[in-house]
């Protein structure tokens, strides 16, 4: 069982190449302590929406996740097998048919869906399996109007398996969304004091045209939860929300276009940019290779722990075959070394505490 109060970080992710890859790669010992939230969309062309699943428990190697329906997925625009099964599922409003489905798989903890009547939450909340597994309530652009619901049934579970995810979505000056951030969580707390909340936001760029080369890039969503949690103890001291974020990553949006050769580094809370054009008597090849080269090369390429996400780079930069030769192996290279370093930090964390308790 997932001991939801224990965890210390909870990053969301779109169910995607990059991301599966980047979690894959990270070592036994950080899968262990990685609790990921899954937005559910079909695995590429596959006739079973249990393959997404599958393909998860193999990143995770067994661990568990939460996981809840991709609500940016437009699920009419496939006619795959797994697309339709999903189609199906989600018609009945009471979503009970997602329950079921997501309960075949052990290490799988479900979601709450708050966009249905009261009477259908209170039903779910009543199953002996989703009580005794536990299950995430996710707050985000697509149901927050709905959280009357989840203020409603919070007085009324009567335990703490379960936590509850307040995403603020992607900004690149989410200290605009502060203040609403805090009237959730406020609200959130005085219907369940002890409940455990995290609270996420994203805001990796969308564009990179006005970012020099090797240009940082801070990771707002530090900035967002720092302040929140700021207001909620000028509030009540004994007011809590834990950290969360999209690893990395943003929901869904519009755009894109033609990739131009990049490599991100994670540092900290800042991620650098290493990005340029191809001249017309290179290959992109070439310039990923001397990308790299010049990032392995600089002052920000601080010797760390070994991570596959480094070794990419150093792969890159000698030339080889298995390089970062496209942006979805960037992303997922990204994404890797950014994991590695929060669940380092938790990992140093857990082992102080542990001194700690030992010598007392």
């Amino acid at each position: 069982m997932v001991q939801f109060a224990r965890l210390e970080y909870l990053p969301t992710f779109i169910f995607r190449w990059s991301e599966i890859i980047g979690i894959e790669n990270l070592s036994e010992e950080e899968k262990q302590l990685l609790f990921p939230l899954f937005r559910i969309r079909p695995w590429a062309n596959s006739k079973s929406l249990a393959n997404s699943f599958d393909r998860i428990n193999q990143a995770m190697s067994g661990n568990p996740f939460a996981c809840d329906v991709d609500d940016w997925y437009d699920k009419e625009r496939s006619n795959t097998g797994a697309a339709q099964e999903l189609r199906n599922i989600l018609q009945d409003p009471s979503y009970s048919q997602w329950y079921e489905f997501v309960r075949q798989f052990d290490n799988a903890i479900p979601c709450l869906r708050l966009d249905t009547e009261i009477e259908n939450i209170e039903d779910a909340l009543r199953q002996e399996w989703l009580e005794a597994r536990g299950f995430g309530i996710v707050l985000n652009e697509y149901n927050l109007r709905y959280l009357r619901n989840a203020l409603a049934c919070l007085p009324n579970i009567h335990h703490n398996n379960f936590f509850v995810a307040v995403d603020m979505g992607w900004s690149r000056d989410p200290l605009q969304q502060a203040q609403q951030a805090t009237s959730i969580c406020v609200d959130l707390l005085r219907a369940k004091p002890d409940v455990t909340i995290f609270l996420s936001s994203s805001s990796f760029p969308v564009s990179f045209d006005n970012f020099g080369f090797g240009e940082a890039v801070n990771c707002a969503e530090y900035a967002l939860y720092d302040e929140v949690r700021r207001q909620l103890q000028a509030v009540n001291n004994e007011y809590f929300v834990k950290y969360a974020d999209w690893g990395t990553t943003r929901p869904p949006s519009d755009g894109g276009g033609g990739w131009i050769p990049r490599i991100d580094l994670p540092r900290g809370r800042n991620i650098r940019l290493y990005r340029r054009r191809i001249a017309d008597d290179e290959t992109k090849d070439e310039v990923c290779s001397a990308i790299a080269a010049e990032v392995t090369a600089s002052d920000e390429w601080v010797t760390p722990p070994p991570s596959w996400g480094h070794y990419q780079i150093e792969t890159t930069a000698a030339g080889g075959q298995q390089g970062i030769y496209h942006a979805r192996k960037n992303s997922a290279t990204r994404i890797n070394m950014y994991l590695h370093q929060k669940l380092s930090e938790i990992i140093l964390l857990k082992r102080q505490k542990n001194i700690l308790r030992n010598l007392n």
